[in-house]
This record gives structure tokens, sequence and C-alpha cells, in this order.
């Protein structure tokens, strides 16, 4: 697992102080870290020349952070109050860009190689790199920091990027929070995450509590007095994804601010810094292991060009590890789509972001999105959700007239990748009771690569061997990044039977209506407003097939196929995600 420890300065004497001590303790225990110079270090002697100290006689790398912009040099040279670099119109950022990198260069001698953004968007980061080639890597996402950090933060904190990866990727030149599909779609950076985040409190919670930023944790209060045995747990979480990809990226970004005097809530600085140093030594720990090492963001990056390829799909197998509950999220991300399964919902998809369809989230007052960079759901049982009725992909189960769903048990799973270099997530079996008939339903998902899952669901151990039960796979999806509904006009929703010469379709208004087939071949929903299609196929045949249309006050779409089977019995079925290659889109757009 590599690991970066990022450092930023600040001029005032105690914010100085605790950053020295951040240095100084990342030092002690041999690790080199990368110092993100900002704007209003430039003006401070102080700053450059220890940081051209701690460059000569460490080897800690010196990049360019662009998150603090806000000093009087700023407001009188560019003329603005904006506090944040990625909301500036793209002419303003250019000019602010090549203004901090000549200044950088001023004073070190040379460009940055790394930056350092809260997020920022393709269509800069494309220029960036087009104009400064010597750029290699960017932090370029604050992972799922969205609605629930909205919230959290008394509506102060405009910062929308919900929908990337979570770890190390080549961003696209599509999207900045897609994963580049080949070489001509990549911008030429590794893109990195702000923080490592606790991959189930980061889609069920405020994830900026719970994550690889020690202080974080304090203020989340998931500490026991002067203890805080989270902090490792999170370490091993992260390098048990080791069994599971071929590397792990890991990073430390924490600002003076949290280890200075007065500055955090009603915790003292002590603490946060025991905690820092603590959270510095078990990782030291590993280093001696010889499962963790220390390496700067330029170091990193270029070992990832070397060796990580273009669209390697990364997983996430995580457990919950401040409560103790055994629950577990299972997260996929390749060039086509970010999928979460949720093992608490009986191994049903709580939220799919379908990258294929390459929806452009450029910011600024200069866009249509303004401060919303978040990249839109499919489905996201969190923002619309309700096992129910809300958004999610499930198997529901239908005998002598009662349904019920996998959705209402919990389970575990477990992850295997095939020779073909295929991921598959197989769930334990759910026992449901439908009347008197008691079955157990197992569940696997494998991700095909090219935008395709195949999903197998098996009935087993039914109390009566010779009853017949209707499997349904049932995919409710909408589209959307917030809590609130979206214009589904303009939505196509299509459906062929394997014995129609044609398929039938509809155009979304709301009408409740149902596309239904015998024997369907596919059942698709064409979404022009994020340029996505998503189709449900059999892939071993099915009884029935129906695309339905939603209303007001359920504003969802439905595709579902049913098979009839008994005991032993099998529902196969693909869903598959791809470019919506159209010029028809609606003029309502919403997101």
């Amino acid at each position: 697992m590599y690991l970066n420890i990022i450092h930023r300065p600040f001029a005032r004497e105690d914010l100085f102080r605790a950053f020295c001590f951040q240095q100084d303790e990342a030092h002690r225990m041999g690790f080199r870290t990368t110092i993100m110079v900002t704007l209003p270090n430039f003006s401070e002697k102080k700053i450059i020349d220890y940081v051209k100290n701690q460059h000569e006689l460490y080897g800690d790398e010196i990049a360019l952070g662009i998150n603090e912009l806000q000093c009087r040099e700023f407001r009188e040279r560019f003329g603005t109050e904006e506090d944040a670099f990625f909301l500036l119109s793209f002419d303003m950022k250019k000019e602010v860009f090549s203004y901090l990198m000549e200044t950088f260069k001023s004073a070190f001698g040379f460009y940055p190689k790394s930056l350092g953004f809260y997020f920022i968007d393709s269509r800069f980061m494309t220029w960036a790199k087009q104009n400064y080639p010597c750029i290699e890597t960017a932090i370029t996402n604050c992972f799922e920091e969205g609605v629930h950090m909205f919230l959290g933060n008394k509506s102060q904190w405009y910062l929308f990027s919900e929908g990337g990866p979570w770890g190390a990727y080549y961003p696209s030149k599509r999207n900045i929070l897609c994963p580049a599909a080949n070489e001509g779609d990549a911008i030429g950076i590794v893109g990195l995450p702000h923080l490592n985040r606790d991959m189930l409190m980061a889609i069920v919670s405020r994830d900026d509590l719970f994550s690889s930023h020690p202080a974080n944790v304090t203020r989340g209060r998931g500490f026991y007095g002067d203890q805080c045995p989270y902090l490792y747990r999170f370490v091993d979480e992260w390098l048990k994804q080791l069994d599971y990809n071929s590397f792990g990226y890991y990073n430390i970004f924490v600002s003076p601010y949290w280890l200075a005097d007065g500055y955090v809530f009603e915790y003292p600085n002590e603490l946060n810094r025991k905690f820092y140093t603590e959270t510095l030594e078990y990782l030291k720990s590993k280093a001696d292991e010889n499962r963790v090492t220390c390496a700067t963001m330029q170091e990193f990056a270029a070992w990832y060009k070397e060796n990580i390829k273009i669209d390697t799909p990364e997983v996430n197998l995580w457990q919950d590890i401040l409560c103790g509950s055994k629950r577990q999220m299972f997260w996929y991300v390749d060039s086509s789509f970010r999928v979460t399964i949720d093992a608490n919902c009986g191994g049903s998809i709580y939220d799919l972001r379908p990258y294929a369809g390459g929806v452009e989230r450029n910011l600024g007052p200069d866009t249509p999105h303004l401060a919303n960079g978040m990249y839109p759901f499919l489905i996201s049982a969190e923002h619309r959700g309700g096992l129910q009725d809300g958004s999610l992909h499930t198997l529901k189960i239908t005998y002598n007239g009662e349904t019920t769903s996998i959705a209402e048990r919990r389970t575990r799973c477990s992850l295997h990748q095939d020779l073909e270099g295929c991921y598959t997530v197989n769930f334990e079996p759910v026992t449901l009771q439908l009347g008197n008939l008691t079955f157990d339903i197992t569940s696997s998902y494998r991700f095909a690569r090219n935008g395709r899952i195949e999903i197998e669901r098996t009935v087993t151990n039914m109390s009566d061997p010779e009853a017949e039960i209707t499997l349904t796979e049932y995919h409710r999806g909408c589209y959307g990044t917030t809590i609130y509904p979206e214009d589904m006009r303009g939505i196509r929703l299509a459906a062929k039977g394997t014995d129609d010469t044609g398929e039938e379709s509809l155009n979304y208004e709301y009408k409740c209506r149902i596309l239904g087939k015998k024997s369907p071949e596919y059942l698709t929903a064409d979404i022009p407003q994020i340029e996505t299609s998503v189709s449900l196929i059999p892939l071993d045949g099915a009884d029935w097939g129906e695309a339905r249309e939603g209303y007001l006050f359920r504003p969802f779409y439905t595709l579902s196929l049913s098979k009839n089977v008994r005991n032993g019995g099998k529902l196969k079925s693909c869903l598959e995600v791809k470019h919506l290659c159209t010029d028809a889109r609606p003029a309502s757009q919403g997101i």
C-alpha cells in the first residue's frame, strides 16, 4: 500500500509550529512528505526558506496547493471574493493558475509536478496539462462530499463531488470523476482523492468524520478517552483491500489548524496531536512489515503510470469498523460505471453511477452546472431511498399472490477474480418466507467489463420442492445528483420480445404505462439527460418482462424480468450500461 503524507504550511506562528510538528513527526518515522505550498505562502520568506530546507535535507516534494487563495494579494490582483478555485470561471482559472505556476517557479526554480485541489473539472485540468506538461498528478476530488456534507456543514460548504472513484485513477477528458476508457480519453495525469474514507460511512453518513484524517475522527467522536482503536482498524481495512487489488493507495492530509491551540471544538489539540502521531507510528509499523511504502505524490504517480494500465478495475469490500454490525459494502469501479452493492439489503445494488455517459460537469459561473460537480446516478438508495418504493436494483419473489424481496434480509459476501480478470461477488443465501413456504435465495454479480454485470439468482432449500415461485429481477431507477427529483420527460422506455419483429417504446410522461413482453429479449431505458442507456437482458430466458413508467409522486422508471422456477431454479440476467448516442436532448435538463 502506497502512502502519501501531505502537509500544508501557514505563516501565523501557532499554525507554523503545528506544521513543523507534523514535519518533524513524519521525519522521525523515516517518512518523506509532500508539502503543498499555497498562494499566501509565497509572501512569507520564513515558509519558503523552511520548505526549501526540508526538500534539501529529507527529499520532501514541494507541490502547489490551490485550496488556499484568500489573501489581500489575490483579492486585489483578480478582483474576486470567490473562496474556491474550482468555482472560478474558466478564463479566470487559467489566469490564476498561470500566475500561481510562475510564482512557484520564481520561488523554487522549477514548476511543480503535483497539485492539490478539493475538486477540479476536466476542462480546466485538460488545459493545465496541455500548457504545463510537467504536471503528473493532482488531488482531483473529495470522495462523496455532497449532500451529506452540505447539510452537515450548516449548508456553508459548497463542494459537491459525489460519484467519483475512491482511489487513484486516470481521469477522463469527458469528466474528471470518470476513469478514462483509453489513452485518447485520458487527461494524462494520475487523479487522487483528497482523503481515504470509511467506505461504509461515506455513503450512509458524513464521510468527513470517518477518514484518514485523524482529527476528523476526533470530530466524529470515534474515540474513547485518549484511545482511538478505530484509526488502527481503518488502516487495517485499507490493507485488506490488497487481497483484491494489485496495490493500495492511502494518504494523510491534515491542516495545521487541527493541531494548533484553540481550533478544534471542545477537544484539546494535545489529543489530535496524539492521534496524529499514533497513526504515523502505526503506519511505520506496517512499513517495517513491508506492507506500506511511503512515497511523495510525484513518486507514487510515476509508479502508477509504470505499473497500472488505463481502465484497470478497482474493487473495495468494506465492513463496518465503527460499530461492529458486520454490515458490508462492496464497491466496483471502471470506465463504464461505479457500483455499490449493500449486503445489508440482501445483495442489492445500492448506488450506480453510469460513467459510460461521460456527462460533462465543468463548474463556474460560466457553466450551466455552477457549483454542482457530482456525477449523476442511475440508482441511489441513499438519496432516492426506501427499500420498497425507492431507487434500488434488487430481486423480488412472488408466491400465491404474496411478494417479498431480498432487500428485507441481511447477508454477507465474498469476492473472487477469475482467470479473465473479471470480479465476481458472491452473497451468502438469504432465507425468506411467503405464506407457509420457506426458501433460500443465493445471489452473485459478475463484472464482465464493457458496462455489463451478469447477475445470477438461485433458489434452494424450498420447504415444498414442488412449489413454483416467480423470481423478478427488478431495476428501479431515476437520475440526478441530489435528494430532489428531476424532470423525467424525455426518457424513452423500450421492450422487445424474442418473437417480435420490432421493439415497442414510449416516451416518459408520468402516465403509469407498461410495456409488457412474453419471452423478453431486452428492456431498456434511454436517458438523454445523462447520455446513458441502461438495459436488462435475460441470459437464460425469462417468462415475462416489463418496462414501466412511473408517476409524479414516485418518479422512477422500472425494468423487470420474471421467471417461474422450482427448487434449484435460476434467473440469469445482464444489467448493461452504455453511452446513449443521440442529439435529442430534452429542454429541461435539471441536473
